[in-house]
């Protein structure tokens, strides 16, 4: 199977704290906002969301998670995704494997689905985004 998955966001708050390290913002065609938080970092995921609205309408699956089945804090989690034919555009979080798991970002994912699959939970979306 051959996926697209590219982070545009990420979050380096560890417990509650902001991580002295960051790996994304001195490569070229990153940045950081030294000191942004949750409410940045959703609103870059809603800003996605809304470009991609703009281009193939409204996302037919616009779910967010309780965050009682994260790791990383009990905060919301949304997932916005498209369907065409038998591939999935999904916009939202996921765990930055380069930092164990410890830190987040926010991806573009493409990937091949079922055409009459369901779409998962929002609890579920962060395993189908795994690869």
């Amino acid at each position: 199977m051959t996926i697209l998955y590219m982070p545009f966001a990420h979050s380096y708050l560890v417990g509650g704290e902001l991580s002295p390290d960051d790996f994304w913002g001195s490569l070229p065609g990153w940045s950081s906002e030294r000191g942004a938080g949750r409410e940045e970092f959703g609103e870059h995921v809603n800003a996605v969301v809304d470009r991609f609205a703009e281009r193939l309408g409204p996302p037919e699956c616009d779910v967010r998670t309780d965050g009682e089945h994260l790791s990383i804090g009990r905060y919301s989690w949304r997932y916005a995704a498209w369907r065409r034919g038998r591939h999935i555009l999904v916009v939202g979080p996921a765990l930055d494997a380069f930092s164990y798991a410890q830190d987040e970002e926010a991806v573009v994912y493409i990937g091949e689905f079922a055409e009459n699959a369901p779409f998962p939970d929002a609890a579920d979306f962060l395993t189908l985004m795994s690869f």
